[in-house]
């Protein structure tokens, strides 16, 4: 279901419809956003709301861009390191004694 609610950003108030169980998601990113508004704004008073929002839409970007190719390698790190752990594991299971030898039998297995 839908539903309507204002966010505000450098203090001006903005109209948003969005799904009712995505308010309190919206709600938070919305004051993520403004207080980064706000600080490129106290560091750069000179600056238009314009380049501000273009600023930190481009800082938001570039953050979001990195942590996507973190998350990547690190996916890519946990499938090599799991396939690893699959052969190694594959190669411990092939080396087990038969179900029925007695593990005093063979002397090569702890």
């Amino acid at each position: 279901m839908e539903k309507s609610i204002r966010i505000q950003l450098l203090g001006r108030e903005y109209p948003l419809r969005i799904s009712e169980e995505n308010e309190g998601h919206t709600k938070t990113i919305a004051s993520v956003v403004d207080k980064r508004l706000r600080a490129f704004r106290e560091a750069h008073p000179d600056q238009s709301d314009t380049t501000a929002a273009t600023i930190t839409c481009l800082a938001q970007a570039d953050e979001l861009c990195t942590l996507r190719d973190e998350l990547s390698q690190l996916q890519r790190l946990v499938l090599e390191q799991t396939a690893l752990m699959k052969l190694r594991l594959e190669n411990v299971l092939d080396k087990k004694l038969p179900a029925n030898q007695p593990a005093e039998e063979n002397p090569g297995n702890p």
